[in-house]
């Protein structure tokens, strides 16, 4: 428990970004060293960002100055009692891809029934839409298995549709899979997959940054995806509708340079727009899984060989399915229709007075749901603009900035 309850204690602090946690490391180096650092001496450093782009608050002075380390054995009792291991930046299980990341989580919890070290693995994303088509769901289930066959690990995030197709075609394989989750690794998350995620630690590993107990909440979700995207060597989209957050995962590793891959689907379904804008963008299609070994092999071929399962050879070749037809309904009011496709559902929060015309406009496209930046260009405000009116907005305290572009109204 040594060093790991000050790691806890740290990145159990309300508020305590991945960002912020960097910025105090390069300050004091070590969490023991900012837990034992007096409140005079946290001012000091989280000073030093004033007049910059301010990091923290005043409430972060009062987290740091708070000394109290039951929250961190609570955790860490918890994880014991349930078989969950925590994953410091110095644990040798902890997925060295993620280091990469701007803001790579500090502390992560994971649950397998086998040892497994990813840094051992050549891990893919394979994301896609919640709303499947049946030919979404057949083409993510036969790739991943295949995938997974030649050894292979595949990687998402459990949710309904693709995600959940994905891992249990990874199973089928007889490889393993990782599916990263938006809550703690106790909940499974959506309840009715509680069995599969029983399977995926048996096969594999489920990981989070959230410690146990954390419902899976609607603003962790874009924040989880830049470690499906950071802790895999390539993303694969299978079928994604136009706003979707397997292209945030797409983004996050476009941004990180490594190979992003889409299957083409159907040109009138609403739920492939976003995947076929992919490959319009110049994403490796995908034809069948000998694209993907291909492009890999060389360069991994004695990882895939390595950690091929012993049943390989016993999945069916890849057979697509052919894409359902479906009818295209106009929607009434097109422009509405698309402020709701891009800008999540929320209550309004009514803008505090004193703001400028282009703070106004800018606080009232956000909600408590994090957007990212390419949706808020949408808005027809200049790029300049709106990037002037959320830090003003960030240093007033109304909006918060989140890893990977993503931004929200204050709590």
């Amino acid at each position: 428990m040594a060093k790991l309850r000050y790691w806890l204690w740290l990145s159990l602090k309300r508020g305590m970004t991945a960002g912020k946690i960097h910025e105090l490391l390069n300050y004091f180096e070590t969490p023991e060293a900012i837990y034992r650092a007096d409140k005079s001496s946290i001012e000091a450093a989280l000073s030093r960002r004033i007049g910059d782009r301010p990091v923290f608050r005043r409430a972060d002075i009062a987290a740091l100055s708070d000394k109290e380390l039951k929250k961190a054995e609570a955790v860490y009792n918890a994880c014991r009692d349930k078989q969950i291991k925590i994953l410091t930046q110095e644990h040798e299980l902890y997925p060295k891809l993620l280091l990469k990341l701007p803001d790579p989580p500090y502390v992560l919890y994971a649950k397998y029934a086998e040892r497994i070290n990813l840094n051992e693995h050549l891990t893919l994303a394979v994301v896609g839409t919640r709303k499947a088509s049946r030919y979404g769901l057949s083409n993510a289930e036969k790739l991943s298995a295949i995938l997974a066959e030649q050894g292979i690990t595949v990687v998402s995030g459990m949710a309904l549709g693709i995600d959940g197709a994905a891992h249990r075609g990874a199973i089928r394989g007889g490889g393993k899979t990782v599916a990263v989750l938006a809550g703690g690794v106790d909940r499974p998350s959506p309840p009715s997959h509680a069995g599969l995620m029983r399977e995926i630690i048996k096969n594999g590993m489920v990981l989070s940054e959230y410690p146990p107990g954390t419902p899976s909440l609607p603003q962790h979700f874009p924040i989880r995806n830049r470690i499906i995207s950071g802790l895999s060597h390539g993303s694969i989209v299978v079928e994604a509708p136009e706003v979707s957050g397997a292209l945030i995962t797409a983004r996050r590793a476009l941004d990180e340079g490594k190979d992003v891959f889409a299957i083409p689907a159907d040109i009138t379904s609403a739920s492939s727009v976003g995947s076929n804008q992919l490959l319009a963008d110049g994403a490796f299609p995908v034809l069948g899984p000998r694209d993907i070994i291909q492009h890999y092999e060389g360069l991994y071929g004695h990882v895939m060989e390595k950690n091929r399962p012993a049943s390989s050879g016993q999945v069916e070749a890849w057979t697509p399915e052919i894409p359902e037809k479906r009818e295209i309904k106009k929607s009434k009011d097109k422009k509405t229709a698309q402020k709701n496709a891009v800008f999540p559902k929320a209550v309004a929060r009514k803008a505090p007075e004193g703001l400028t015309k282009e703070e106004d406009a800018v606080y009232a496209l956000l909600s408590e749901v994090p957007v990212h930046i390419d949706q808020l260009t949408t808005s027809g405000l200049a790029p300049a603009t709106l990037s002037a009116a959320l830090t003003t907005l960030e240093m007033k305290g109304l909006v918060q900035a989140l890893p990977g572009k993503q931004f929200c109204l204050s709590r």
